[in-house]
């Protein structure tokens, strides 16, 4: 009795031991899993921020417009957009490229892998975030009408503008576009590929409006006086405007809203914001 007592012991005993046993052998087999002092850490990732310092180049995509991304007198991009993107090129250790497309194309180029990133004034719209992601808002817009004042000078207040006989010119595939359209039911809209084509045919006659941001309005009266007018209405649309990347890549998304939030803080967006779009002292660079 004694030794069946003693071996029903042993057995739980002897089973733990073994247990134990090779619970240690299988820590001690699997230390070559933690970092070794001198040992180079690789870490194997598809992560859009890695290839872009791999790459050694930000891939920014931009398209014209005053004074978010405009063509220099010397042969270079300036605005406030070429601001913003070179310092982010900076901060993360790379050079930017810039890449000029049309707006209409300019979501389809970003998809197609023609550049890293959008940095040209692009709103956040329910519509575009189905397709791409946007950072956090780090500039904000207001859409206004500019008119030609031979054909629209004696218009008074809206209702003269929201008539069938009367054409709007906007961006296509603008944010303006679709407000434009929701405010002014009756007018004519006619879409244009690009701003320059769009202020040509405002100034040429061929327009009796467009669709201007607050930011350019001011610029464009300073150089067309007597041609255009801003129109007392109330604005069309207010717009938040962010950085646009490919989706499923949160890291690159995290570092922007990051870089967004602490270039808020020290007051470095806000004091390029304000030279480009408070100010016209750099239209001598034009």
């Amino acid at each position: 009795m004694k030794r069946l007592f003693q071996f029903q012991y042993a057995l739980p005993l002897l089973f733990l031991v073994v247990v134990l046993s090779g619970c240690a052998g299988h820590v001690e087999n699997k230390t070559h899993l933690l970092p070794q002092p001198g040992q180079k850490l690789i870490f194997k990732s598809s992560d859009q921020l890695q290839t872009i310092r791999a790459r050694g180049t930000l891939r920014v995509g931009v398209s014209i417009f005053v004074p978010w991304v405009m063509h220099g007198n010397k042969g270079h991009l300036i605005g406030y957009e070429v601001d913003v993107a070179k310092k982010l090129a900076r901060d993360i250790g790379v050079t930017p490229e810039f890449i000029e497309t049309s707006w209409p194309s300019i979501l389809s180029g970003l998809l197609m892998d023609k550049y890293d990133i959008i940095i040209s004034g692009l709103s956040l719209t329910p519509k575009r975030a189905l397709l791409i992601n946007f950072s956090d808002p780090y500039s904000r817009s207001i859409s206004t009408l500019l008119a030609n004042r031979r054909l629209a000078g004696k218009f008074r207040d809206r209702r003269h503008f929201n008539r069938k006989n009367t054409i709007i010119g906007v961006i296509e595939n603008s944010a303006g576009e679709q407000a434009l359209r929701q405010r002014f039911p009756e007018a004519t809209i006619k879409t244009f590929p690009s701003e320059n084509k769009l202020i040509t045919a405002l100034l040429d006659g061929k327009l009796h409006a467009i669709v201007s941001s607050t930011q350019k309005t001011g610029y464009l009266l300073n150089h067309h006086k007597g041609l255009i007018f801003q129109p007392d209405i109330d604005p069309i649309s207010k717009h938040a405007e962010g950085f646009g990347i490919r989706k499923g890549d949160a890291d690159i998304l995290n570092f922007l809203n990051t870089w967004i939030l602490f270039n808020t803080q020290n007051g470095w967006l806000s004091e390029r914001h304000h030279y480009w779009f408070d100010t016209i002292t750099w239209a001598d660079q034009l």
